[in-house]
């Protein structure tokens, strides 16, 4: 039975990875590259701490690390999460990129999405389609075919933006350089500072935001209790699976010398989990087999996160305690669970850290069923040679 649902997850899983090209190529380590003389003739596969794609790539590209470059073109889109995301090549699709600091240098053939604490496009840089971004700081010196929306602290425009801008920001600046085709809209309490020579075709448009209601004293009770409640029952399953998995739990910890191979496994079971779960419903095993994935599927998102903060804390007391005193793993569980949960709780960086713990988390989650499985087969191998 088990071999049958890995054999369903890997068809599926084959499936939902092959593009437009009927293959693809995974790069993983500390210093990963695609050198410029290379051609990955379908989807390229990159994770570590600094990821450089210098060479073709006839597919999409999905990548992880800490800093992540991309030269070479990509004729597919490009999905990616990492601290530093730099894009200087020419992409025929799509982006979707989640990070800490993305600039955009060259040619983007679609769509950009972007969720990031700042978002910078050079003046060379193209954007064919929409773009769309949530991001503390955004400057925009490139071009911009189709609408530019989204939400941000601080909004710069300089270059050029085919569609309408539709922000939500605490500050708006249009530059002398700027020229807006189809108008600007925007929800700001400060009035848009427009420079002289900045060039808006179409209406202008401010929305004052409505002042923030004083929340009754039991609305402001609940949101504690709720936050009080989620920070508890981490504490309650963090426990449980310092108990119950103490090695699971350290395997966590160790797979922070490797951030991006982890984040890129877990963005793999993120995405594909669910496309091989319903297909094997349509498959012999049938659909008790694709509830039970997509149940499993479920469990695992909610776990990652305590994962990762377990994994977290572990480094962090080791970074403060520089071995003075013995390892303690429910505190440092504790303090993991309580720092990550207070960081969850911040806007904007808030979210994009509890995303990267979901990937992180993930990823453990899936390395140890590789671990276990390569155990078993290592074991059944050892008794059959023993007969």
């Amino acid at each position: 039975m088990r071999k049958l649902l890995v054999l369903g997850v890997l068809l599926a899983s084959t499936l939902g990875f092959v593009g437009s090209a009927q293959a693809f190529d995974t790069s993983t380590g500390n210093q990963t590259s695609l050198s410029s003389d290379k051609t990955t003739n379908g989807s390229y596969y990159a994770a570590g701490n600094t990821v450089d794609i210098n060479g073709t790539v006839k597919g999409d590209v999905f990548c992880a690390g800490q800093n992540v470059t991309i030269n070479g073109p990509v004729e597919g889109d490009v999905i990616c999460a990492a601290q530093n995301i730099t894009i200087n090549g020419a992409v025929s699709g799509n982006v979707r990129l989640a990070a800490q600091t993305v600039n955009l240098n060259g040619s983007i053939g679609r769509n950009a999405s972007v969720l990031s604490q700042m978002l910078v496009t050079s003046k060379d840089s193209a954007i064919t389609g929409e773009l769309m971004a949530q991001s503390a700081t955004i400057t925009l010196n490139g071009t911009v075919g189709g609408e530019t929306y989204g939400n941000a602290q601080q909004l710069t425009v300089n270059g050029s933006i085919g569609g309408k801008v539709r922000f939500a920001a605490e500050t708006v600046a249009i530059n002398s350089a700027a020229k807006l085709n189809d108008g600007l809209e925007y929800t700001s309490s400060q009035k848009a500072d427009i420079k002289a020579g900045a060039v808006i075709a179409g209406d202008t448009k401010q929305t004052i935001p409505k002042a923030p209601e004083n929340k009754p004293q039991g609305t402001q009770t609940a949101f504690l209790a709720g936050f009080l409640f989620s920070v508890l029952s981490a504490f309650v399953l963090g426990a449980l699976l310092l108990w119950f998995a103490p090695r699971f739990v350290a395997g966590a910890s160790a797979t922070a010398s490797r951030p991006g191979f982890t984040l890129l496994l877990g963005f793999a079971a993120l995405v594909l989990t669910p496309i091989a779960a319903v297909m094997v419903m349509f498959t012999i095993i049938g659909i008790p087999a694709g509830v039970l994935g997509l149940v499993a599927w479920g469990v695992a998102l909610y776990l990652s996160r305590i994962i990762a903060a377990l994994a977290f804390g572990t480094v962090l007391y080791r970074m403060l305690n520089k071995g003075k005193r013995a390892f303690r793993p429910y505190f440092a569980g504790a303090l993991g669970i309580l720092v990550a949960y207070l960081i969850f709780a911040i806007p904007f960086i808030g979210g994009f850290a509890a995303f990267l713990a979901v990937l992180y988390g993930l990823g453990v989650i899936v390395q140890a069923l590789r671990d276990h499985i390569d155990h078993e087969d290592v074991s059944s191998h050892a008794q059959v040679t023993a007969k």
